[in-house]
This record gives C-alpha cells, structure tokens and sequence, in this order.
C-alpha cells in the first residue's frame, strides 16, 4: 500500500486491482481487495488503504514534501463496498489506528466494520504496543514487530515484506 512519500509508485496507483512484482510481491492499490493465490488451492483475501488523514495530522511539518498523502475517501469507500461481498482475511493500511501514535478514527471504523483477522499498517515509527487488538482484529505496527536484520534499503526507504505461512496459518517476516 502507499504511505505518504512513496513517489515511486505513483503509475500502478491508478490501478484498479492487484499489482504483481514477480511471483511473491504485490502493491495493491487503494481501495482494493484481491484474493491472493497461496499454495493447494488457498487464498488470502486481502484489502488495502494507502495515505494519511490530514485532517488529524495537521500539525505536521513538511506536508508540501509528501507524495500523494491524502487518506482518499473515494478508497474507502471502494475498500467497504468490495469488501461487503466477502470476508477480508488481512487489511493493509499506511496509518494505524488511535490506539497507536498519529493514528486515524477513519482506521478505526474501518476495522470495526470489516472485522479482519490481522491489520497491518506502517506510518508510525514510534514503538508502542507490538499488537491491538480491535474486536475480533489483531493489529500491528509494522515498525513494531520483532525483526532480525536490517528493513531499512536506506535512511528513507523502509519497507515490510510479510509472508502467509501455510501450515501455520500465520503472517510472517519475509527474508
């Protein structure tokens, strides 16, 4: 999903469906939810939600440096409706919820409407609580969970890749 600076990936975010970087990678733009195919005839069903409520973050210095920053309302709105046909496994957002720093309420409902079983969201790069939960929702900071080595491609250019573990059923660091 995009974050606030992410200028690289401004052509795929007029996509209107999954975005696939090789055989392991996806960008899924705003909006969307795409059953992701996993091995023996499984799938993850995933919904994703780039930007940032400015409305709450304000207060923020540098915003005219941010790229497309914006939480957009259209996407959420596109995110409910898709997701209303079918249940969400994982939900991908840039900002958190207000249970973690510079959090969004807009998150928030989002969660507590679509009841996913995992939210993953980057943005806040502060530790707080490594995981919320939200009814029936496990959510986590992306900055929060326990990795070994480095994430970071440089100073400004951190980036998560989860994997789904099959057997385990569970979301895990990929390497």
């Amino acid at each position: 999903v995009r974050g606030n600076h992410d200028y690289f990936i401004d052509e795929y975010l007029q996509a209107r469906s999954l975005v696939s970087f090789g055989k392991q990678f996806y960008l899924l733009p705003d909006g969307v939810v795409e059953s992701i195919p996993l091995a023996y005839d499984n799938s993850l069903v995933v919904g994703a939600l780039g930007g940032i409520e400015m409305e709450a973050n304000s207060h923020y210095s540098g915003q005219e440096n941010y790229a497309n920053p914006s939480l957009s309302l259209e996407a959420l709105h596109r995110l409910r409706h898709q997701s209303s046909t079918r249940e969400i496994d994982v939900l991908l957002t840039h900002q958190g919820p207000t249970v973690e720093f510079k959090g969004s309420e807009q998150i928030d409902n989002l969660i507590t409407s679509l009841q996913p079983s995992f939210h993953f969201h980057g943005h806040s790069h502060y530790i707080m609580n490594r995981v919320n939960q939200i009814g029936p929702t496990q959510t986590f900071g992306v900055a929060n969970l326990p990795y070994e080595g480095p994430i970071c491609l440089d100073s400004s250019l951190c980036y998560s890749l989860l994997r789904f573990n099959l057997k385990s059923r569970k979301l895990e660091r990929w390497r």
